[in-house]
This record gives C-alpha cells, structure tokens and sequence, in this order.
C-alpha cells in the first residue's frame, strides 16, 4: 500500500477563484468557507466564483471535472454523479457557481494524526522551526482512510492511498491532480 500527496497542476490548469465577499456577505459571521476540518452543510450557500488562469494555463484551457480551490477538491457534476457517492463518506460536497457552472466544493473532514514520530521530521535552521522537511504515516493506521488531510501540516496537503489514487485514475474523469509518493514538495 502507498500514500500520496496531491498536487494541483496551476501551470496547465485554471483553478477556482471565488472572492472573500462570497464568504463575508453569504456565510454567517465567522463561518469561513475554507476552515479545515469543520463541518459547513448546515449553513453553506452557493458561493459564486470564476476561473483563475494561471501558468500556462490560458482561457482556452478547459476547466478539469476535478479541479481545485486553495488545496481542496472541486468535481464538476459528471464527477459528482459520478464518484460523489464515495466521496461523501470523508467529507462534504457543497455547492459552488463557477463562471454559471455547477461544481461542487469537497469539504474534507477526514483527518489522521496518525504520524510516524521516528521517520518524520521538521526543517529547522538555526534552532528555527520551518516547517516539516519529511511527513511520514503510520500505514496500518491511515490504509482506510482513502482520502484525508492531517493537521500536523497544518492542513496544507490533501493525502490518499492506492484506493483513491485507482479511482480517479479509472474514472475517466479529467483531473488537473496529480499524486506524489514524495509527501513533500518535489
């Protein structure tokens, strides 16, 4: 079994962009669209965004059915109707408005602080924490988690096993994700 790291391709892909006036005049007070880990369904509304073309990406460049929104999974309708069902075992699907298409957010709330204390290790330069330099799972711990996010790295990463990896691979759904066995940046 293997866990990865995915990746968001920006330079050959558009990504979501969906204003903080969407969040501040939609959302109730201090309810953030983005907040890792917590639950949204009771109060999400429809929030209206564009595609951002960044990269090489150029507005001729098709949106994928998977795509993304600051380090979260977006799926197009046809990815929602067609992996949706599996996928709302770990999280939420919400709905966004992108450039009048419907897409839908997937708001994971699937996390694991199930990490290896020996092989894992910070980035320090003169006694100075920079983060983490190698992420480690501990495998028996995460293989059933298909999709997940740790808040060891401050949500900074969604993470899969084989499992999901097989799944969008076999979808034939267009996907700008990319998965690393490297858990760092490559």
């Amino acid at each position: 079994m293997s866990i990865y790291r995915l990746n968001y391709d920006y330079d050959n892909y558009p990504r979501i962009d969906v204003s903080t006036n969407e969040d501040e005049d939609k959302l109730p007070e201090g309810k953030l669209s983005l907040t890792p880990n917590i639950e949204k369904l009771s109060y999400w509304v429809t929030l209206n965004g564009s595609l951002e073309y960044v990269g090489d990406a150029s507005s001729e460049t098709p949106c994928p059915e998977l795509s993304d929104w600051f380090s979260s999974l977006v799926l197009s309708r046809k990815a929602k109707d067609k992996i949706g069902d599996r996928l709302e075992k770990y999280g939420e699907l919400l709905p966004l408005s992108i450039d009048g298409e419907e897409r839908f957010y997937f708001n994971i709330l699937n996390t694991s602080d199930a990490i290896d204390p020996f092989n894992t290790k910070r980035l320090e330069i003169d006694g100075i924490d920079f983060g983490i330099k190698q992420i480690v799972f501990l495998e028996h711990e995460v293989k059933d988690l298909f999709i997940f996010m740790t808040e060891y790295d401050g949500f900074s990463y969604l993470y899969c096993t084989d499992a999901f990896k097989d799944m969008i691979e076999g979808s034939g759904l267009s996907s700008g994700w990319t998965f690393h066995k490297n858990l760092r940046e490559d």
